[in-house]
């Protein structure tokens, strides 16, 4: 399952790289612009709750509805705290399937709840013009979590238990107004479980699996204004 690693980890990198480059494309640009001032400050000192709904789609052999409820605290408008709680619900692909009509005692394990805490990092923002209509607020994050995630086999051959797992999410948020925004992201959760039972009726060892997640949610924001800046 490796190979579901190197998408994210490309991501990450031209996250990392974006930082330098933004800067030196904007500098001509700004170069003789007047000093902005009374910036909003969209995150800072604000409460926010994220309901999603999420699609588990790089388990070998169950896809998952996954629906999460987020709180992050943000001690500055790039950086916040927060915490993670989901439960995924599961069904059989394409490739079970076909394995099941060959082997009726085939089993596989499946993710339940989850419950992780975390940091958040979101240094990228700016504007864009949508159709003419006015700007439109966004930033980008790197969300780094880990904590517990549960793990369903069948009870008998495959245990049922509890694992600890990192998880490295890459997203953004597009702001509507200031209370609300449009939350994406992509997630990697690397747990380590039994992947099916065998053809002789037993398990196979335990490996790590990328479990890739795709999230859309909104963001909503406690206090209702955002802080001014000086």
């Amino acid at each position: 399952m490796s190979r579901f690693s190197a998408p994210l980890t490309a991501l990450i990198l031209a996250f990392a790289l974006a930082l330098p480059v933004t800067a030196q494309a904007a500098s001509p640009a700004l170069e003789g612009a007047p000093v902005i001032r009374h910036a909003r400050k969209m995150h800072q000192g604000r409460h926010g709750v994220t309901p999603s709904l999420g699609y588990l789609f790089a388990h070998p052999y169950r896809s998952h509805l996954v629906f999460d409820l987020r709180y992050d605290y943000y001690m500055a408008d790039w950086i916040a705290l927060g915490v993670d709680l989901g439960y995924a619900f599961g069904f059989n692909t394409a490739l079970a399937k076909s394995v099941e009509e060959l082997r009726g005692d085939f089993r596989t394990t499946e993710i339940g709840y989850n419950a992780m805490a975390g940091i958040t990092l979101a240094p990228l923002y700016g504007k864009f013009v949508w159709r003419n209509a006015g700007s439109v607020r966004y930033d980008t994050f790197l969300r780094l979590h880990g904590g517990a995630v549960q793990l369903r086999g069948d009870g008998r051959r495959i245990p049922t238990g509890v694992g600890f797992a990192p998880r490295v999410g890459l997203g953004g948020h597009i702001f509507m107004g200031e209370q609300a925004a449009l939350m994406l992201e992509i997630s990697d959760t690397m747990a380590s479980m039994h992947r099916s039972t065998t053809v002789a009726g037993g398990v196979l060892a335990k490996e790590l699996h990328h479990l890739l997640t795709f999230q859309v949610g909104v963001l909503v924001h406690f206090p209702e204004a955002a802080e001014i800046g000086r």
